[in-house]
């Protein structure tokens, strides 16, 4: 037994760099045993069966979900498909015989020798492709493409979105977000924009700086790079698992699939632009900055050349206006582009279903279970998270026009109003309370279109399955009750109960979501 060790009384083999693809290698370690049990005299306890394994991963105590035994089937089988990331996580622990530094090496080997299979599988593509083609210099005629649609040229806006938010280096979005708003703060501070305050006429010395915003500290920091991490997982996700079924049937490819939706790429991308940054930067900023003292909206940290703020002359801060209006037009480009490559996901999840082959529907349907409900998960999160991002800039802009001298100041006298504690309370500084037309549009659109998603893969599963994937009560339920509390922010003296319970339900959905999968049977009968 040369290279091989016994570790936490199971039959370990070290790993090797080899040449070996996932399915060769994989075949080789059950084959030897490798991770089972020793018998009474120190020799592994036979090789891997689909069912001893199925059974050895679902006891793994951080696999929650389980796994269904025709997963591990479709590995044992000699086919073309790959394994999920997940999945390799818990063989590389089963491999490594549950000691942390020999998992994480035989992850690295599993992950090269899956890689080794892709390549395998497009090269053979390929050569099946040009032997199948029919030859001009045989028939005389010029030949037709015979699938136009994969003769579409991809669409640069669509795929170029696609590689930027869901690639390899997708992490460097987020840091562009922070370091794109750490020039706002750094101008904020050098500006004297950062703890800006201001006399109202009720004589309350009102603080309105960048950093007494929780729009744009808590929103942009932290609310806009969650939203992006969530939707990137559900689509990366649905990438790795589409490659094994692309190769091997030859169906379109993930950026084919993409560039079909180019026109809602440019037309996010429009929004973003006109609406959002145009529109909104022109009207909530550049117009009461170039009417001065004259204007009658109140000011924030931005509009400190207007009544009753003169701290700067207006051209120096439309500069600082423009920019931050550019600012919040690319981040709702991106989190708009991250919704709708989620959806597109999604709807691919459902066409590619269809476009299996019988022989090859009942091996995908068990994969296609799995990657349902990483992306009903990560559309159910982008739900939760937007409420999140509005409630915050509602709260925000609510401030703004409430006479309260800092925004917790605003919570503290709101909540001991309700409870009596205090009879002067708050009140609003202007006549109407400012409702943000951009907070509005950003929900309802986070909503809809998530929610399309969840139930276009609810729907295909279930009739494919004939059960329930996921109830709708926990689909609906804290979503709903976010939204109606979002409707209702400073409707009524006590509102920053409803708030912060809106707070403490999204992080935990966040964090913990309610939602309760069935699960496959252990066999097919």
């Amino acid at each position: 037994m040369s290279g091989k060790l016994l570790k936490n009384d199971k039959y370990f083999i070290p790993p090797e760099d080899t040449s070996e693809n996932f399915k060769e290698l994989f075949a080789r370690l059950t084959a030897e045993g490798a991770g089972r049990p020793l018998d009474k005299d120190g020799y592994p306890d036979g090789p891997w069966t689909p069912e001893t394994l199925a059974t050895a991963i679902a006891g793994i105590q951080a696999n929650t979900g389980g796994i269904d035994v025709r997963t591990v089937q479709v590995w044992f089988q000699d086919n073309d498909n790959g394994i999920a990331n997940d999945n390799i996580r818990w063989l590389a622990r089963i491999f490594g015989c549950d000691d942390p530094v020999a998992a994480a090496k035989w992850q690295k080997q599993l992950i090269a020798s899956r890689d080794r299979l892709s390549a395998e599988r497009r090269a053979k593509r390929r050569t099946t492709a040009f032997q199948d083609a029919p030859r001009s210099s045989e028939t005389g005629d010029q030949i037709a493409p015979v699938n136009p649609i994969r003769q579409r040229h991809p669409s640069i806006l669509a795929v170029g979105t696609s590689t930027m938010l869901t690639g390899a280096n997708n992490i460097y979005v987020i840091i562009l977000v922070w370091a794109s708003w750490s020039i706002l703060g750094m101008s904020a501070i050098v500006f004297g924009l950062a703890d800006v305050t201001y006399m109202t006429e009720g004589k309350v010395e009102k603080q309105v700086g960048i950093f007494s915003s929780p729009a744009w500290t808590l929103e942009k920091l932290v609310l806009i790079p969650t939203y992006l991490i969530v939707t990137s997982k559900g689509v990366i996700a649905w990438c790795n698992h589409r490659c094994a079924f692309e190769n091997q049937t030859g169906t379109e490819t993930w950026e084919t699939r993409v560039s079909a939706f180019s026109p809602a790429f440019y037309l996010v991308l429009a929004v973003s632009v006109f609406v959002i940054f145009g529109l909104q930067w022109y009207g909530t900023y550049l117009q009461p900055l170039l009417d001065g003292p004259n204007t009658d909206i109140e000011p924030n940290w931005i509009r400190v050349a207007t009544n009753p703020i003169e701290l700067m002359p207006p051209g120096l801060i439309i500069g600082i206006s423009l920019y931050a209006g550019l600012y919040i037009g690319a981040v709702y480009w991106l989190c708009f582009s991250s919704l709708l490559l989620l959806y597109i996901a999604a709807h691919d999840l459902t066409r590619t279903g269809n476009e299996a082959k019988a022989a090859e529907r009942t091996l995908y349907e068990v994969e296609r279970h799995e990657v349902a409900r990483v992306l009903i998960t990560a559309l159910y999160r982008s739900i939760i998270c937007g409420a999140l991002i509005n409630t915050i800039i509602k709260v925000d802009a609510l401030y703004f026009v409430s006479d309260a001298e800092n925004f917790l100041a605003w919570i503290k006298h709101d909540i001991f109003a309700a409870f009596g504690f205090d009879s002067r309370g708050w009140n609003w500084l202007s006549d109407g309370q400012l409702a943000s037309f951009t907070t509005i549009i950003f929900l309802l659109t986070i909503t809809s279109v998530a929610y399309f998603g969840i139930y276009r893969i609810k729907l295909s599963i279930e009739a494919a399955e004939k059960r329930q994937l996921v109830s709708h009560a926990a689909l609906i339920t804290a979503p709903t009750f976010m939204i109606v509390s979002f409707g209702t922010l400073g409707m009524f003296r006590g509102f920053s109960l409803v708030f912060l319970a809106s707070l403490v339900v999204g992080i935990w959905q966040l964090l913990s979501p309610s939602l309760r999968f069935s699960t496959r049977t252990e066999r097919i009968s």
